[in-house]
């Protein structure tokens, strides 16, 4: 959780706090969480039920940018520490990698 002492190079991840049987019940936040450490970029969680100024969560606070939404959040972060985790994949990958991931986020629901 983010404190007083905390760095303010680190990111503040704001997200719903773990139950107790699951990590976090919000698949955005899993998925911002989830790539803050494959990043890896250095952050600390804010587990109090704030929303972003949008009404929304997960968000993020870095260098006194607030970020919200987590595709606007990595995409942020990627320019900010220069980090692609899609480097790897030639063009054609890439594409079936952005189609597969907007077909799951946003046309499957549980």
């Amino acid at each position: 959780m983010a404190t007083a002492g905390s760095s303010p190079e680190n990111v503040v991840l704001h997200q719903f706090p773990p139950t107790l049987n699951v990590v976090n019940a919000s698949p955005p936040c899993l998925k911002l969480e989830t790539y803050l450490r494959m990043a890896p970029i250095p952050f600390e969680k804010d587990l109090r039920l704030k929303m972003s100024r949008k009404g929304k969560m997960p968000w993020i606070e870095y260098k006194g940018i607030q970020v919200a939404d987590s595709n606007f959040c990595i995409r942020f972060l990627n320019n900010e520490y220069e980090v692609d985790l899609s480097q790897h994949l030639n063009a054609e990958q890439k594409a079936i990698a952005h189609c597969l991931q907007t077909m799951i986020e946003e046309n499957t629901y549980w």
